[in-house]
């Protein structure tokens, strides 16, 4: 009970300082946009384990351009980026059925971790960033 009340206090204090911006399940699968007080962070379940993996960003519309800009391309690609020192996200962009679809990666340096994101189309970014608030 002693660990308890403490685990509690933290839950509620991270919950009541940030804000879902959108998010999409995909059958136990999930991924959400939250912004804290001076960013924001992409939360996934990863592909292969049950844990949830996050990356934090600064500028919201940023990322946003970079995964849009990912889906316009006809070819299946990559694109790496690096969030901070020691995390590098790539956003990998494959054609499956005839759909557009993005899986996220990500390898934390420091720790030594990896996570997969199942597929999101363009419709699920979309719902997540807000569809038209974007750029807010």
């Amino acid at each position: 009970m002693k660990i308890f009340v403490p685990v509690l206090v933290i839950f509620f204090s991270v919950h009541i300082s940030s804000q879902e911006i959108g998010s999409v399940k995909k059958a136990n699968h999930s991924i959400k946009l939250v912004k804290t007080s001076d960013s924001y962070s992409l939360i996934y379940s990863d592909l292969y384990t049950i844990n949830q993996n996050a990356f934090q960003f600064n500028f919201k519309e940023t990322v946003y351009n970079i995964i849009m800009d990912g889906f316009e391309k006809n070819s299946d690609h990559q694109i790496i980026v690096q969030t901070n020192n020691d995390t590098i996200v790539k956003f990998e962009f494959k054609k499956i059925k005839g759909q557009k679809m993005l899986k996220i990666k990500q390898n934390n340096l420091t720790v030594q971790t990896f996570g997969v994101s199942t597929f999101y189309t363009q419709k699920d970014i979309l719902r997540l960033f807000g569809n038209s608030n974007v750029l807010n």
